[in-house]
């Protein structure tokens, strides 16, 4: 069987990964969003840190470690 592209979450939970004129105010609790597009997201996220000077090593480091946990936690889904 096939796992699903979609990822369900909360209305709450995503309000700050949206832009206000993506969020669907249809009155249902429940969105998705495409699995493939918060792992590129995420992908690209950590790429732009890697190669960010003005941040100091130290938050560079815990940034990329969180990261690489969201990343890996989407590759399991």
């Amino acid at each position: 069987m096939k796992a699903p592209d979609k990822i369900y979450i909360h209305r709450t939970i995503h309000l700050g990964l949206l832009s206000a004129s993506e969020i669907d105010i249809t009155g249902q609790d429940e969105q998705y969003i495409r699995k493939n597009a918060l792992m590129e997201w995420a992908k690209e996220t950590y790429k732009a840190t890697e190669n960010n000077n003005e941040i100091s090593e130290l938050f560079k480091q815990g940034a990329l470690f969180e990261l690489h946990k969201v990343i890996n936690k989407i590759e399991s889904l």
